[in-house]
């Protein structure tokens, strides 16, 4: 059996809260040494002694970090993929498109560096907003749109930016009859988050309902 180098390792990245939550992006390289996570609050763990990373090592050895975000920088900076050379997912994409799916494959322009520096909340230390999404998911299920309501409001107290929020929210307040109140957390939304037609449209929706039909247009 061949013995890897120590330095190879796999480059990934999740850019998923950054578009849809307002958290910030992650990118990491795993190799022999560990598994690092840069974000806003990097983590960094033994992946053979720790495969569930219940102890993050890179409070104690933030020395050992400079590797792996080299790693990430060499990887940064290879080639990208071109879109338009994509040909078959590209057909893919407009077959979703033409069964009604508008936001499918819509971008958010540049996305940032996976090192750049940022101030957003990192995923990890928002397990109570993901326990609150699925507090509202079970409420909205049962019928309690109210009460799904009530938790989105609550997030948005502490985090008034947070995309995947707004969002429920206005939609919620659309389904209670409340298109003056779904109105200004829509505009908020489209304000801040990048440009998707489906959160447009709903705006758009909210507008025509709360009587300001030339707005929606």
């Amino acid at each position: 059996t061949r013995t890897l180098p120590a330095e190879r390792g796999l480059y990934f990245e999740s850019y998923y809260g950054w578009f849809s939550c307002n958290f910030s992006p992650l990118a990491g390289w795993m190799d022999a040494r560990g598994k690092y996570i840069h974000s806003s609050a990097p983590e960094l763990y033994d992946w053979r002694a720790d495969p569930r990373e219940a102890q993050d090592l890179a409070p104690a050895r933030a020395e050992a970090l400079a590797p792996y975000r080299a790693a990430i920088a060499r990887a940064a900076a290879a080639p990208a993929l071109v879109a338009e050379a994509l040909g078959a997912e590209s057909e893919a994409l407009a077959g979703i498109q033409d069964l009604g799916y508008t936001g499918a494959g819509e971008g958010a322009g540049e996305l940032p560096h996976p090192l750049a520096p940022n101030t957003l909340p990192s995923p990890r230390s928002q397990a109570s907003f993901f326990a609150s999404q699925a507090r509202a998911q079970g409420l909205a299920e049962a019928g309690d749109l109210a009460g799904a309501a009530r938790v989105y409001e609550e997030v948005l107290v502490s985090h008034a930016d947070n995309f995947h929020a707004l969002e429920e929210l206005g939609t919620l307040y659309m389904k209670l009859g409340r298109p003056a109140d779904a109105v200004p957390v829509l505009e908020r939304l489209v304000a801040r988050a990048a440009p998707r037609g489906r959160q447009h449209q709903k705006l758009g929706l909210a507008l025509v309902a709360a009587g300001q039909p030339e707005k929606a247009v």
